[in-house]
């Protein structure tokens, strides 16, 4: 979680944070055995009705931290869609651990998958709506 502050480090915009969850899902590096120790730990749940209440309070309070992260990022109806960017990053870090050596996500890529998600068009149209619109200022002045 400290990597993830310092990584931050000020104003969130979909690149950052497009960089930011495509390193969450490389699943590598020093990386590779928390994440493997974090499904190992919920399959564990399944099995032990004991563990399961307090993975799913673990879980609950991993989503409200990824909320803070999307309204900081600015995008629409965090609180709606985080479920199912969780369950694709999810996804996408199983088969990262599991099934391939290589990368299976760029940040480009990651942009592309926040875009979708949040109905966004791609930041390259938004800033040239915005010049056009900075344009068109311009010419009514």
């Amino acid at each position: 979680m400290q990597s993830l502050r310092e990584e931050i480090d000020g104003p969130l915009d979909r690149r950052k944070l497009a960089t930011i969850l495509t390193k969450v899902v490389s699943g590598t590096g020093e990386q590779r055995t928390p994440h493997l120790a974090r499904y190992e730990l919920f399959l564990a749940g399944i099995r032990d009705p004991s563990l399961h209440s307090a993975l799913i309070e673990l879980r609950n309070a991993s989503l409200e931290i990824a909320v803070t992260l999307l309204q900081g990022a600015g995008l629409p109806e965090p609180n709606r869609r985080v479920q199912l960017l969780s369950s694709l990053l999810n996804g996408l870090l199983f088969d990262q651990l599991t099934a391939s050596s290589e990368a299976l996500i760029d940040p480009e890529t990651m942009e592309e998958v926040i875009n979708a998600l949040f109905s966004l068009p791609p930041a390259s149209v938004v800033e040239q709506q915005e010049g056009e619109s900075t344009q068109d200022s311009i010419q009514d002045a």
